[in-house]
């Protein structure tokens, strides 16, 4: 049988949803009791105030789940994934679009990274530091060797976030790209889009004749 959920644990999953859906400054303490099902008090008694609560959702849901799709991603780097530049790409591709973070959950982290990029709060630092960053550094240090030489550190960075920022927004709007191409966005076109991103991001769509 499941473990019945503690008020304090009620609280930070109703506080993540509605803090993805409305953004930090647009929920108030007493939307986020009601939809816990807790007393208007227990934020102030487990958190102290709404944004330590934020701060802690942060910390408990989002930086989690980020180091889950990061583990997953040095995975399969060690399985193999890592031994060319398209394999690193693919890699990384598959620990978001495939990976251990899916459904209703994945949308919900989605929504609320976004909210915090577009707007920051105090927590933005504990974002970039402990999710952003880690996986960004991982991404480099693979990269790097499979890249021409004489290419500087900030050109490897730029690189590694413009192969990120496509998967990051073919994993954030399946709904609009499945609408736009008229295609389910189902395991067989997840493929498609992860071989459309290594192949865009090594130029494999400029080179004639498969050179």
């Amino acid at each position: 049988m499941a473990r019945k959920k503690s008020g304090r644990e009620k609280i930070i999953d109703a506080a993540e949803r509605l803090f993805a859906e409305k953004g930090f400054r647009a929920v108030i303490v007493r939307a986020i009791t009601k939809a816990a099902g807790v007393n208007v008090a227990s934020v102030n008694y487990h958190f102290g105030s709404k944004e330590n609560l934020y701060l802690q959702v942060i910390r408990e849901k989002i930086v989690p789940r980020a180091v889950k799709v990061r583990e997953h991603f040095e995975n399969l780097l060690k399985q193999g994934g890592n031994s060319t530049l398209e394999s690193i790409i693919r890699s990384l591709c598959l620990s978001f679009l495939k990976g251990p973070i899916s459904g209703r959950v994945r949308l919900t982290h989605q929504q609320f990274m976004a909210r915090e990029i577009a707007h920051p709060t105090r927590g933005f630092r504990i974002i970039a530091d402990e999710v952003v960053r880690p996986l960004l550094t991982l991404l480099v240090e693979n990269l790097k060797p499979h890249l021409p030489d004489g290419i500087g550190d900030t050109e490897v960075t730029f690189f590694a976030m413009s192969v990120f920022a496509q998967v990051h927004h073919f994993s954030f709007t399946r709904h609009l790209t499945s609408q736009v191409v008229g295609q389910e966005f189902d395991d067989e076109f997840i493929d498609f889009v992860v071989e459309h991103i290594v192949n865009f991001s090594t130029g494999r769509y400029l080179r004639r004749d498969g050179e």
